[in-house]
């Protein structure tokens, strides 16, 4: 952990793609409640599910002690919502699989190349982001248990609210003068504790997030172009997995080329379709719907595996502009393909204005 990040010292105001894929900061999150967040490796760890299925009955408390529990991992957005969802949990669960926090926090698993998760730690919070105690838990009893999580909490629940003990002469004096912003919910109505404000998630700033650069928009290879708007409709030609005008993959999968290489000839050509949506709207902020997405895999005639790798475009184009965005989907599968590549996309896109 960094070295500056102590017990009274500001928490950083990350902000991520929670589990909804809606951007979030932290200090949205917490509001004027103390809070704690976890850290995690995510949902293939066996010691986070454990620690989450114990924080599920605990979170029950929180809420009703008005404090904030929040998860960050390195899923991706489908990872992490089966990874709340399995647990049964309900308070919000951030994405960083760009590894945001891990590498400004330095804490990266070193001792897991394959995974490159997060070192586990847990930390509680007063009010503003204040780090008020810190857990390590690369080892699963460096965690808290819910005691040690009871006790910190009501420390930091006495230090933050005035009310703590309105038995006192001067709180009693202090309703009796109409004090009102000493007792929770502090000046506010209580339905402006429960709204939450959120903004929707920004393609361009997810991408960011995850650490992907867009490639060099494809040109034709024929007699068309690459992009067609009629409205607010935006179709796309059939995308190959090339780079630079060449065949990145070359052959049928089940024949030349297995599954996940044909997942990966996919995940290319929905790279090359993002960069030239971008190229023809400016921004690919200006989606605000993927109708339809058409995937054509080059397969030899035994193999039955085409959705497997049309899911690669699905996942990647999910996780830049999130789960309410998804479109219906058509899956060929087909002798041969432009340039002998094993898979083509065509999408339609609706945009804005």
């Amino acid at each position: 952990m960094r070295s500056n990040i102590v017990p009274g010292a500001l928490f950083p105001d990350y902000e991520l793609t929670d589990h909804t894929t809606k951007r979030r900061k932290l200090s949205e999150l917490q509001g004027q409640h103390p809070m704690v967040l976890v850290l995690g490796r995510g949902g293939y760890c066996p010691k986070d599910h454990r620690q989450a299925e114990l924080l599920v009955h605990f979170h029950r408390e929180m809420e009703v002690g008005y404090c904030r529990l929040v998860t960050i991992s390195t899923d991706n957005i489908t990872l992490t919502n089966e990874y709340r969802s399995g647990v049964g949990a309900h308070w919000t669960f951030l994405s960083d699989d760009g590894r945001i926090v891990q590498k400004d926090l330095d804490i990266a698993e070193y001792t897991d190349p394959d995974h490159n998760p997060m070192i586990p730690h847990v930390i509680v919070m007063e009010p503003g982001l204040i780090v008020h105690k810190i857990y390590n838990g690369y080892w699963f009893f460096g965690r808290p248990t819910l005691e040690d999580l009871r006790q910190d909490l009501r420390a930091v629940t006495r230090k933050c609210r005035p009310d703590w003990d309105i038995t006192t002469p001067e709180m009693k004096a202090a309703w009796k003068d109409g004090r009102k912003e000493l007792f929770y919910p502090y000046g506010k109505t209580y339905a402006q504790t429960l709204s939450e404000h959120s903004r929707p998630a920004s393609a361009e700033q997810r991408l960011k997030e995850l650490g992907i650069q867009l490639p060099a928009p494809p040109e034709p290879f024929g007699a068309y172009v690459e992009a067609v708007q009629t409205g607010n409709l935006l179709f796309l030609s059939g995308m190959l997995s090339t780079e630079d005008r060449v065949a990145k993959f070359i052959g049928r999968v089940g024949a030349e080329l297995d599954v996940e290489a044909g997942r990966k000839a996919a995940h290319l050509a929905a790279l090359n379709a993002l960069a030239v949506t971008r190229q023809h709207l400016g921004s690919l902020d200006k989606v605000t719907r993927i109708v339809r997405l058409g995937v054509s895999v080059a397969t030899s005639g035994d193999v039955t595996e085409q959705a497997k790798v049309a899911d690669a475009a699905s996942e990647l184009l999910q996780d830049v502009f999130g789960t309410d965005r998804r479109p219906c989907r058509l899956v060929y599968g087909v002798a041969s393909l432009p340039l002998g590549a094993p898979v083509e996309l065509e999408i339609i896109f609706e945009v804005a204005g």
